[in-house]
């Protein structure tokens, strides 16, 4: 629930940067006259100024404080960074109020979806459909706020845009009352040895009795992980596994394929598109300003629908083939959004029309593809003691590109030829295995050698449990 944030706030700044009603109240603007737009796309880039601060932040001591905890005192900030926001009088309280957001923010990104990955016990495919659902809350904020945003507009009233900016709160504060009453996640507490907790948290995450037959196969299972995790971390530092790694399951190597999805993600521009969508309709055409708002709404309406799709195509084509195909799809669309829109002269009515589509395409295959798979895949190669330092440095990674590219947004929109070369399509081909139905225990043995497996007993430990697993669903089908 805490990943609508993030969506809803750049649905909502989206829609509102521009409009009469917001920069009439922000002092400092200089509306009507001149509008320094230095700052104001400094105030829509601010949130992602402080998600880096927040990501890197909370590296050193999300072990120690443990995911839950650390996510409820994300919640709390960006709340704190909200109530700036929605009482805001002038562009420096505005500014101030999305930076206090961004720490809150940069903290959920990063640490939700290892905390959903690792409660995500059971079924094979758990971990993807919960990626889903939680991608999808924060993707369908995005399409909601701006249907929000257009009633706003609509209703004329000077303090309308505060009510989109206040509703944030509403998401987190359920967050945090759902995170009151759940447990930490039973790797997590294996990890750290607190066995009776992690016991109580496997049996709530599973439904199964601690004397239940699989229950126990589940917690031997991750118990073995626990151990071939620690038998390869002993003694030695992540920096140390980053730059001189030694160890038998390639720990290092996946730490940097893990870095290098959050890396790429943002460099297809989907953020960009979201932040300025409507500045972008408005500089195809001439289009009016209510029906900027109607097309910014249904635009990003398309990535979920896209979303249902990728439900969908995970399971039959895998991991690896969506995230390259739909790197292709989203790079094919966005060169001919590039040529249509730089035709000089040549534009006419049609081609403004098939640029918006190549757009609304572009959209829906983010949808199904690299908005919610990089946060399935980039979690779930990492060993449990490291994943949320991982998700930390990666997250940081993700926001600093973006913050570049939405910051630079406008002067890239004045110069079309410039502002379309930012994506870059080699990072499809840096995802190089296929992880569909696998536990994250099992994900560890996909980078180690059949000596070491051989010679390991918790690896072996792992093995069996997978082949009894995959012989108890041959049984039941």
């Amino acid at each position: 629930m805490s990943m609508v944030l993030y969506g809803w706030d750049a649905g909502v700044i989206g829609g509102i940067i521009s409009t009469p009603q917001f920069l009439s109240q922000m002092k400092g603007i200089g509306y009507p006259e001149k509008i320094n737009n230095e700052l104001l796309t400094f105030i829509a880039a601010g949130i992602l100024l402080g998600d880096i601060f927040g990501c890197l932040g909370s590296s050193p001591f999300v072990w120690t404080l443990g995911r839950r905890r650390t996510i409820i005192l994300a919640c709390w900030t960006a709340i704190a960074g909200i109530i700036l926001q929605t009482a805001a009088v002038n562009a420096y309280m505005m500014l101030i109020g999305r930076i206090v957001l961004g720490l809150g923010n940069g903290i959920i990104s990063a640490i939700v979806p290892a905390f959903v990955q690792e409660c995500a016990v059971g079924a094979p495919d758990k971990r993807a459909i919960d990626t889903v659902i939680m991608i999808g809350f924060g993707v369908a904020g995005i399409s909601i706020s701006n249907w929000f945003d257009y009633g706003m507009y609509r209703s004329g009233n000077h303090n309308a845009w505060r009510v989109p900016v206040a509703l944030q709160a509403l998401w987190l504060i359920i967050s945090v009352i759902i995170l009151h009453g759940v447990p930490d996640g039973p790797r997590e507490l294996y990890a750290r040895g607190r066995l009776e907790e992690a016991d109580d948290s496997l049996s709530r995450v599973t439904g199964l009795e601690l004397t239940d037959p699989d229950f126990l196969a589940q917690k031997e299972e991750i118990l073995a992980g626990v151990k071939l995790e620690q038998d390869q971390a002993d003694g030695v530092s992540m920096w140390q596994t980053l730059f001189n790694d030694k160890s038998e399951t390639r720990v290092g190597l996946r730490i940097w394929l893990s870095i290098a999805v959050s890396l790429g993600a943002p460099l297809f521009g989907g953020n960009l598109i979201v932040f300025y969508s409507s500045s972008i309709f408005a500089h195809i055409g001439s289009l009016s300003t209510d029906n900027i708002t109607i097309l910014t709404a249904s635009l990003n309406t398309c990535a979920p629908l896209g979303m249902c799709f990728g439900v969908y195509a995970l399971k039959r084509f895998g991991r690896r083939p969506m995230l390259i195909w739909g790197g292709f799809g989203q790079v094919t669309f966005m060169v001919i959004f590039t040529i249509l829109t730089n035709l000089g002269g040549k534009t006419s009515a049609a081609t403004n029309w098939a640029a918006v589509a190549m757009l609304f395409c572009y959209m829906t295959i983010n949808g199904a593809a690299w908005i919610w798979l990089c946060y399935l895949y980039a979690p779930e190669i990492v060993p449990t003691r490291y994943r949320g330092q991982v998700a930390s440095i990666g997250n940081a990674l993700f926001w600093t590109i973006t913050f570049v590219e939405v910051y630079a947004g406008p002067i890239a929109l004045a110069n079309p030829s410039v502002g379309t070369k930012i994506f870059i399509p080699w990072k499809s081909f840096i995802v190089w295995f296929c992880l569909t139905g696998l536990s994250l225990e099992q994900v560890d043995l996909l980078w180690a050698s059949d000596e070491f497996i051989a010679r390991s007993q918790a690896a072996q430990i792992i093995e069996h449990i997978q082949v009894g697993k995959q012989s108890s669903h041959d049984e039941k089908a």
